[in-house]
């Protein structure tokens, strides 16, 4: 019971301070920047069924894939 009661003082004590380099760590740009665009839900989901963009999008997939792979190749070679 009395480590209980302590670890549950201490996490009150902590929570309750305040950590200036977490306040800081924001910037004026995420503080004053305003709220984001809310975009309708229709316009997104028509651009995501646009048949267009798949042999794009496959491309890109397909290049990633092999860049992951030959990194994960290089990291598998120089594990001891």
């Amino acid at each position: 019971m009395r480590p209980a009661l302590c670890l549950a003082l201490l996490m009150l004590a902590t929570a309750c301070s305040r950590v200036p380099e977490a306040e800081s760590a924001e910037g004026d740009g995420a503080r004053n920047g305003g709220w984001p665009t809310i975009a309708p839900l229709g316009a997104i989901l028509d651009a995501a069924d646009d048949p267009g963009r798949a042999p794009a999008a496959e491309a890109e997939l397909t290049a990633r894939a092999a860049a992951l792979r030959a990194r994960a190749a290089a990291i598998r070679q120089a594990a001891p």
